[in-house]
Formats: structure tokens, C-alpha cells, sequence
């Protein structure tokens, strides 16, 4: 039973690979501002962290490529 959100997606009932993961933002650092506060960084938008997608990397499990 294969169940699909937007958020998550469950392979096989007990492993859950997400779809997208946090990490620290590489422009401003994690802060979400430029300037010491000055500016809002352009990259994150303010929130001190980027998603990025995990679809097509080495890994990811989806029904073309199942590893």
C-alpha cells in the first residue's frame, strides 16, 4: 500500500522518504537577513532555510527508479 501526499510519500509501509528537505540557507547563512537586518535575503525569502527537491536524486525511491 503506497500512500502519496505532498509532503511525504510511504514506500512499502515502513520506509518514508520525503519529497523535499530543509537545509540552512548558503546565502544569508540562516540568519534571513542581509546587512545585519537590513535586507531580506533574496534566497530564502526570510526564513533562514531552502527546500530542495529530492525527486531524481541517487536514492529516491519513486515508481520509475526504485532503489
Amino acid at each position: 500500500m503506497d500512500f502519496t501526499n505532498d509532503k511525504i510519500k510511504v514506500v512499502n509501509d515502513t520506509k518514508i522518504e520525503p519529497k523535499v528537505l530543509p537545509f540552512r540557507c548558503p546565502v544569508c547563512n540562516g540568519f534571513g537577513t542581509l546587512k545585519h537586518g537590513s535586507k531580506i535575503c533574496s534566497a530564502c525569502g526570510g526564513k533562514g532555510y531552502i527546500t530542495v527537491s529530492q525527486e531524481g536524486q541517487e536514492g529516491y525511491a519513486n515508481k520509475d527508479n526504485t532503489h
